[in-house]
């Protein structure tokens, strides 16, 4: 007897209930984390989702009784406040993780010696603090002034768009007697400097793991050296930036400090007098500006020990003969004047002292492991009744005027 096969509507019937189970066994839903039915157990997103709606609210004014500022929209599309003019902080401000912080043109923020402020988000719920418009210098600047308090914080937070004020000409900036700590945040796309730290008593007491992006003109700005003793290798000053070197000033140093290695360069500016005992890392990079000057007073010492594998190097900005002035040592007879493993290239610009290092009346320098090149007088120069030892393996390489000229 010849066998019957299945009809074809009874094949699609069979095919038809298949995929109807397949279907239902499938778990879809809202799959997008910021929406507020999101659905963790979901496969695949069935457009269901739903968000939050709502306005910031508007800060303004002058803030002086303690006030937290609380994170009110979960969404990453939504803003939970905007500043639109100058807010004045005259109490304690905390900025809780998660908080999205508008900036309207000409923005502005500053926090005056009776205030503080606290922006710690956590590596979860960052703080957000962005321009209406995505440009350079769209609102003005974070301004830190004379706020000598402890809670001024900046962790994982992400400060865009500002940088305006050719005056406050950073996203954030310090003044005078200011103390903030910065960890873990971003800075990016400023019409001008990304950190600026203005008073040359303003405080960085903690600077890690920060990034600095798409500034104008440099990542970080410092008044002096001695700003940048708690720095360290974490932060990427290299990204986009105008000059991608972390610019430093030209005001004396009383202190006895550690310059510390960066992940890049400093560039020296100016005229520098030291008058503690300093010292400066292994591996660092340091460039000098058009004209610049470290001078070792007699109070003062200098210490550069690097090794065969993290040399210091000293050079100007410019590879010209004589693009900056020198190292100093003017009446320092302190036996911490040592370099060992350093490299100084193009100084030698100022006639009177005329070389890469010099050694001014009763100075005490010894040197070893070293090189001195492509200076517009010697590579190394001095005064009668200065102490030069050395320590050998010492080169030197394209010099003007000659290697030493004690």
């Amino acid at each position: 007897m010849k066998k019957q096969l299945p009809s074809k509507l009874f094949l699609a019937s069979i095919l038809l209930t298949a995929f109807i189970i397949q279907s239902c066994s499938s778990n879809d839903g809202c799959t997008d984390p910021a929406a507020i039915n999101f659905d963790e157990s979901a496969e695949e997103d069935d457009g269901s989702c739903e968000y939050e709606e709502g306005d910031p609210e508007e800060l303004s004014g002058t803030i002086d009784v303690p006030t937290t500022f609380e994170n009110i929209y979960q969404s990453d599309q939504l803003y939970d406040y905007v500043v639109d003019g100058h807010v004045r902080i005259d109490a304690a401000v905390t900025i809780e993780p998660g908080v999205r912080i508008l900036m309207k043109s000409g923005a502005q923020i500053t926090v005056r010696s009776d205030g503080s402020l606290d922006m710690s988000g956590t590596s979860q719920d960052s703080i957000i603090i962005k321009g209406e418009q995505d440009i350079p210098g769209f609102w003005n600047y974070i301004r830190f002034n004379g706020s000598n308090n402890p809670n001024n914080k900046i962790i994982y937070t992400g400060i865009y768009n500002g940088g305006a004020d050719s005056r406050r000409d950073g996203l954030v900036f310090l003044s005078s007697n200011s103390r903030l700590s910065v960890e873990n945040s971003t800075f990016a796309v400023s019409q001008r400097n990304g950190l600026v730290v203005s008073g040359s008593d303003a405080i960085i007491p903690s600077f890690s793991n920060n990034v600095f992006r798409d500034c104008a003109l440099y990542p970080v700005e410092l008044s002096n050296f001695f700003q940048s003793e708690n720095f360290n290798e974490t932060s990427m000053f290299h990204e986009s930036n105008g000059t991608n070197f972390v610019r430093v000033g030209s005001r004396t140093i009383p202190n006895s400090f550690t310059i510390p290695k960066i992940n890049g360069y400093y560039e020296k500016h100016g005229r520098t007098n030291l008058d503690g005992d300093v010292e400066i890392a292994p591996g660092t990079k340091i460039k000098m500006a058009s004209g610049a000057r470290i001078t070792v007073r007699s109070n003062g010492s200098l210490k550069c020990i690097g090794t065969i594998s993290e040399r210091i190097t000293i050079e100007g900005t410019q590879q010209v003969e004589g693009f900056f002035e020198c190292i100093r040592f003017n009446g320092s007879n302190n036996p911490n004047n040592e370099f060992q493993y350093v490299d100084v290239s193009y100084g030698g610009a100022n006639s009177l002292y005329d070389a890469n290092i010099y050694l001014s009346s009763d100075s005490r320098f010894k040197m070893g492991n070293c090189s001195l090149n492509y200076s517009a007088g010697y590579g190394l120069s001095g005064g009668s009744s200065a102490i030069f030892d050395d320590d050998g393996n010492n080169t030197f390489n394209g010099n003007v005027l000659g290697d030493i000229g004690l």
